[in-house]
């Protein structure tokens, strides 16, 4: 505890110290030129900094909307799915709610990733609705 006391007491003689001399450096007209120079480089980066977010936030909206224009077209039509995504559905729409491991054993994918998968475009093409049950996922019909 006494450390940490010294080391802020330190900080502060060191912060102190250097307002002091600052103080006095005003009435120097160079220490006046560099702390404006100084003042002006920061400016610039910020200013850099500033312009990059801005860019990034850009990009972020221009995704965003693109999203929701996809979301707001709406599903594809019917005759756009393939033959086994009509049989998901039809699917889907018996049970009511499946999981990626009831997709896998009725269609016989070798593994739940490719009946995971293909419920995900599903859902990303707007037909399906995800709903979660602890660490399951159960997609319906939209």
């Amino acid at each position: 505890m006494k450390q940490a006391v010294a080391d802020y007491n330190r900080e502060y003689h060191e912060l102190v110290n250097g307002v002091a001399q600052s103080v006095k450096d005003i009435s120097d007209p160079v220490a006046i030129g560099a702390m404006l120079y100084q003042l002006a480089q920061e400016r610039k980066n910020t200013n850099l900094i500033i312009q990059q977010l801005n860019s990034k936030i850009d990009s972020l909206m221009s995704k965003v909307e693109e999203m929701e224009s996809r979301k707001s077209k709406g599903p594809e039509p019917q005759s756009m799915l393939s033959e086994r995504d009509m049989e998901v559905m039809k699917f889907v729409e018996e049970k009511g709610k499946v999981s990626a491991e009831q997709l896998q054993k009725k269609f016989k994918y070798r593994g739940k990733n490719a009946a995971s998968a293909r419920l995900s475009k599903l859902f990303h093409d707007g037909r399906l609705e995800k709903e979660y049950m602890g660490r399951k996922v159960f997609y319906k019909i939209r």
